[in-house]
């Protein structure tokens, strides 16, 4: 019958669509562990993430060193506890904004396989909502999302780029090897 030669070649295109969508999936995570090179993703990841913790530190020690409170006697300990604390929650805030950053733009660069301003715009747009929902309000974080987003897109357009093209290095050091 026509029709049961029809319904076989639909259900043979929706196979082969689901196996085509199943490897990209696949090659898309296989890039992503392979991004950097020599080193994974999740230790770019990590690597980003420190370092921005570390420089978040830095400049709330800074921030600290600057203001100027007055202490009273037998109050130390309590004014090294506020100042810790106040350090502690900048280097917080730079670690998970780095981190969100280069976990997103990873992300994105794996699963479209190229290395374009959209994905460093994505990246920022990750860190500029982790900035908006420090006010705990979802309309900030949006806000805060597109105006990173939007600016790190038209840096990208223009020619900035943020970091060496990671894709391009992996696959030129993958053919190289073959």
């Amino acid at each position: 019958d026509h029709r049961d030669l029809h319904l076989c070649d639909r259900r043979q295109r929706q196979m082969c669509i689901r196996d085509r969508y199943q490897r990209r999936v696949r090659e898309s995570f296989f890039r992503l562990s392979t991004m950097g090179g020599d080193e994974s993703a999740l230790e770019m990841v990590v690597k980003t993430t420190v370092g921005g913790a570390a420089i978040g530190g830095v400049i709330g020690s800074v921030e600290e060193a600057w203001t100027d409170r007055p202490v009273r006697h037998r109050q130390q300990l309590a004014a090294f506890r506020s100042t810790a604390v106040a350090v502690a929650q900048r280097a917080l805030l730079f670690g998970a904004v780095s981190g969100a950053y280069q976990s997103v733009q990873l992300a994105s660069a794996a699963f479209r396989a190229r290395d374009d301003p959209f994905n460093h715009a994505l990246g920022a747009c990750a860190s500029g909502a982790m900035l908006g929902l420090r006010s705990g309000n979802p309309v900030s974080a949006a806000g805060t999302c597109v105006a990173f987003g939007g600016a790190m897109y038209i840096a990208g357009v223009f020619g900035f780029q943020s970091a060496p093209n990671a894709l391009e290095s992996t696959s030129t050091s993958h053919k190289a090897s073959h």
